[in-house]
């Protein structure tokens, strides 16, 4: 148990650094999966654009009542980047409208359904811990992977709730898609070129990653392009190139996400 311990903590130190967001450690010191995925929670809203004017975060709960307990008393009253977090506890659908954030921790397929039905078309972020959580439309899981919690994001349910979710923290995630989307089949590059590095990219020594949103037409012709992530110098080269790229045939319109690194 012990060693359990240590190994888990090593991968909390991992991910809280990356993160940026060392001050929460002590949520997960012990051990518990509940307070690694209430850290997690509580870096998230980190990473999450909001108005500028909100100055309260509203996390709405759904699922088991002991861990709704647990992140209500983990979280509720705590303040990041000057926003106070409010943990509003088995939410009422009016209330729900409240909500920034809904952490669902359901275990059963038909529940999480309904919750999720709940929040479609609304601007809030959807968490869950289920396996499949991300693949069946919500947002972001938190799910156990071996002795870790991996974060799953599901970019086209961000991008359908108009979520704008930082480039930072989809590099740490796995991004994931929904397993009942048709437009989403992974399609082979046949024909691509590399985007050429920017002169004023040269002077500013700038490098990174451009996170892309592609659209594909049947014949494999690039239809659109749209930046999700990445500094805007490096971004209008890999968008340049990308609309040159040429996918296998298909028998009706596609997206796929692409990263281009610098």
């Amino acid at each position: 148990m012990n060693r359990l311990r240590s190994r888990i903590g090593r991968a909390l130190a991992c991910v809280f650094s990356l993160l940026a967001a060392l001050s929460v450690t002590s949520f997960a010191q012990s051990g518990d999966e509940r307070a690694v995925r209430a850290a997690l929670v509580f870096n998230l809203t980190k990473y999450v654009e909001w108005p500028s004017e909100k100055t309260i975060l509203v996390i709405g709960f759904l699922g088991n009542r002991e861990t709704g307990e647990f992140l209500h008393k983990m979280l509720d009253g705590k303040t990041i980047e000057s926003r106070a977090i409010r943990v509003m506890l088995f939410p009422s659908d009016d209330e729900l409208q409240q909500c920034d954030l809904v952490y669902i921790a359901e275990s059963q397929d038909r529940k999480i359904r309904a919750a999720l039905d709940k929040l479609e078309n609304r601007n809030i972020v959807s968490v869950g811990e289920a396996d499949s959580f991300a693949q069946d439309g919500g947002m972001i899981g938190l799910v156990k992977t071996g002795e870790q919690i991996q974060m799953q994001v599901n970019l086209l349910a961000a991008l359908r709730s108009g979520v704008k979710i930082s480039p930072r923290l989809l590099k740490l995630a796995l991004v994931v898609r929904s397993g009942a989307s048709t437009d989403h089949v992974e399609r082979k590059i046949v024909k691509r070129s590399d985007p050429e590095y920017p002169d004023l990219a040269k002077k500013l020594a700038l490098h990174g990653t451009v996170k892309l949103k592609v659209q594909i037409a049947p014949d494999g012709s690039v239809h659109s392009v749209e930046c999700l992530g990445g500094h805007p110098v490096l971004a209008e080269s890999a968008a340049k190139a990308v609309k040159n790229w040429k996918y296998e045939v298909a028998a009706r319109e596609s997206t796929q996400f692409v990263d281009v690194d610098f």
